[in-house]
């Protein structure tokens, strides 16, 4: 209820005022409460400032910047999973959903209702991203090894983009069939041609790309730790800024339904919660900020 309140105007709580001093009139006729009734004590308070926001405690709401509250999508547990973490979730071409998960270096999948099973160990321990080709193969990303692997046909030797890289943080699936990676620590955004071979698309003066996301336009985008960066790359390999959420790390990109591309970030240490940012791909403006 925190946040219910935290967005009601002040004619809202005026109406309830009044309500509530009509109830208690109505008590004062009804023999013997007239004394409670007369004892009673309304009171009003009010919520606006963004200190008193950020201090609510928010249950199935989204909170945007502007005070808007709206209600979340309903969340529900599915089969329990043995993993410490569960870094990123894709769907195979059939529609099975794989969970990529640390700190055992394992993939699991589950199909329909059923119960998770293990689809892959890997030496590395962490697996850090996932991402389903045209074609049905599924490959994941690892870390501290920095490798690529092939779900569907684990007896394939993984592949080593370069001994520049340690952490493949996120993968993502061009229309073509080329896979895109984003490594550190050097920040680099790697491209897997549709025959297998790897190159180096874009170097960021970033120690990390943590992010990817493929745009309406073929065009890929990555997001970056420290500054906070959200680039947008051409096929060619040019980079464009299009979004600055400094002082920030941009841990996910998504392009929703309506278009636009949200961002995830993680702020720095200190801060509770990072942000989701709407950011409008037409005009590359800020929307809006939602907790």
């Amino acid at each position: 209820m925190a946040a219910r309140r935290a967005g009601w105007r002040h004619g809202s709580w005026t109406l309830r005022r009044r309500w509530a001093a009509w109830f208690l009139s109505g008590l004062a006729t009804i023999p013997g409460m007239g004394h409670q009734a007369q004892a009673g004590k309304v009171e009003t308070w009010r919520h606006e400032s963004p200190s008193s926001l950020s201090k609510s405690r928010r249950e199935q709401v989204v909170l945007s910047e502007s005070g808007r509250v709206r209600l979340a999508k309903a969340l529900q547990p599915i089969a329990a999973l043995s993993a410490n973490q569960v870094w990123d979730l894709a769907r195979g071409k059939d529609g099975t959903l794989y969970a990529a998960t640390g700190n055992s270096g394992q993939v699991f999948q589950r199909s329909d209702e059923g119960p998770w099973k293990l689809a892959i160990d890997l030496e590395d321990s962490q697996v850090f991203a996932l991402a389903t080709l045209p074609d049905g193969t599924l490959f994941a990303g690892t870390g501290p090894s920095g490798l690529v692997v092939n779900v569907n046909d684990p007896k394939k030797a993984p592949e080593k983009l370069s001994t520049r890289v340690k952490y493949v943080w996120d993968l993502a699936a061009g229309r073509d069939g080329a896979l895109y990676a984003a490594t550190g620590p050097e920040g680099l955004l790697y491209k897997r041609s549709p025959q297998g071979t790897w190159s180096v698309l874009f170097d960021a003066p970033q120690t990390h790309l943590l992010s990817l996301a493929i745009g309406p336009e073929g065009d890929v985008y990555a997001g970056s730790d420290g500054t906070g960066l959200i680039y947008r790359i051409d096929a060619g390999g040019k980079p464009f800024v299009v979004f600055d959420a400094a002082p920030s790390e941009i841990r996910v990109l998504r392009f929703g339904p309506d278009g636009a591309l949200y961002a995830g970030s993680a702020q720095d240490a200190g801060i509770e919660e990072g942000d989701v940012i709407k950011i409008d791909t037409r005009t590359f403006e800020y929307v809006e900020r939602v907790k």
